[in-house]
């Protein structure tokens, strides 16, 4: 058998070359490795906060694919959801401890653009410099059915994402 029909077999076999996540290189299937807003499993990270009113908060930071059932549930509870960081009265973060009292704050990020690839085969840019800015990223990826993906990254001329290098 010559090397190539070997190559083609394990190709077959094992499917393409996966992503590795962890590499600094943004490959498909990852929205982003390495970067700032990236989580250790290659998905960029969400902040939400949901104030339960008064001096009341509680805050979490999850992927954009999980924000959503956050969110569901604070507006559920007659909360209200932002793109913010839960802080104490001193202005120290509170996420995932629960419910504190204090408030939801608008924090700054590291600048970047997040990529949304629509399943129409266009693509749109958001610049993002705040967690108000994250959260308001045109792109229907955490709510169920999800039928968009998101990259760190710009949207090139055939209205395909493409990531950060």
């Amino acid at each position: 058998m010559s090397r190539l029909c070997l190559l083609a077999s394990a190709v077959l076999l094992f499917g393409a070359v996966q992503a590795k996540c962890g590499d600094g290189k943004i490959e498909k299937g990852e929205e982003c490795d390495g970067q700032p807003l990236c989580t250790k499993d290659c998905k960029i990270m969400a902040i939400l906060c949901c104030s339960a009113g008064g001096s009341m908060c509680m805050g979490v930071n999850e992927t954009l694919h999980d924000i959503y059932w956050f969110a569901k549930g604070c507006f559920e509870e007659g909360g209200t959801g932002s793109g913010a960081v839960c802080t104490d009265e001193s202005g120290h973060s509170e996420q995932g401890k629960g419910a504190v009292t204090g408030h939801c704050r608008d924090v700054p990020l590291p600048p970047t653009t997040v990529c949304c690839q629509h399943a129409n085969s266009t693509c749109s840019v958001s610049r993002v410099n705040s967690t108000a800015s994250l959260a308001a990223v045109d792109c229907a990826v955490s709510m169920p059915p999800s039928t968009d993906t998101v990259v760190l990254g710009s949207c090139g001329p055939a209205g395909l994402c493409v990531p950060l290098s």
